[in-house]
């Protein structure tokens, strides 16, 4: 499974993860799901145990057409790829392709991560599909 970035790819996991173990009952265990369950379980343990601790200040904001915001990168991360990692996998919203052409979820236009004070923070500009 993909790395789960936001509540609703958490929930539809727990979903997943119950309709696994419902197969499990019925067919028994094989190492293919061990492996899925297994990498399941880790994704959604590592978005439970985040650090939400971060900051979102929108410092523009353009109505419909998005923000810039100034976001907090947790302060357990102490260098500067790791903080871009971070954000990528975390607090970035993917472009993500629907059935129809507006979806009207937020996409992250660009980022940029710095250091400020000994902590490190994000530009981030945010548009909505629409």
């Amino acid at each position: 499974m993909q790395t789960i970035k936001n509540d609703r790819d958490f929930r539809v996991g727990y979903e997943l993860l119950s309709m696994m173990t419902e197969a499990i009952a019925q067919d028994g265990m094989t190492i293919e799901r061990y492996r899925r369950i297994t990498s399941l379980k880790r994704n959604l343990r590592q978005y439970a145990n985040r650090d939400t601790r971060f900051d979102r200040r929108i410092i523009k904001d353009d109505g419909m057409d998005g923000f810039i915001a100034l976001e907090r990168i947790p302060d357990d991360i102490k260098d500067l790829d790791e903080a871009k990692k971070y954000f990528d996998r975390f607090m970035s919203f993917p472009r993500t392709n629907g059935m129809y052409d507006c979806t009207g979820r937020p996409v992250t236009n660009w980022f940029k991560v710095f250091r400020r004070l000994g902590r490190y923070y994000a530009y981030h500009s945010v548009s909505f599909d629409v």
